[in-house]
């Protein structure tokens, strides 16, 4: 029987890629447990785009305009005590 060192990722279409944050853990009951509970992960580009997802296409607009306001909140929530002026500009 092969032995599992409990690491878990997952595996990139190209063999250079990152693993999408918190896919490599050691902890697998708490990450699965914080995914149900909403976790957001976003990523930003080097001209300060956000990048989340906030849902699939089968989703209900309903749904996806929860998950933006939950995305938009944690954005709100994580901004620096040192940034000044204006934060979030929201392009339509």
């Amino acid at each position: 029987m092969a032995q599992v060192d409990g690491s878990v990722a997952c595996s990139a279409p190209w063999p250079d890629a990152e693993p999408k944050t918190g896919t490599v853990t050691t902890d697998i009951a708490k990450a699965v447990a914080e995914f149900k509970a909403g976790r957001v992960e976003y990523r930003t580009d080097r001209v300060g785009n956000v990048h989340v997802p906030i849902g699939k296409a089968s989703f209900e607009r309903p749904q996806l305009l929860a998950n933006y306001r939950s995305a938009i909140d944690e954005l709100v929530r994580a901004k620096p005590a040192a940034a000044k002026g204006r934060y979030l500009r929201l392009s339509q």
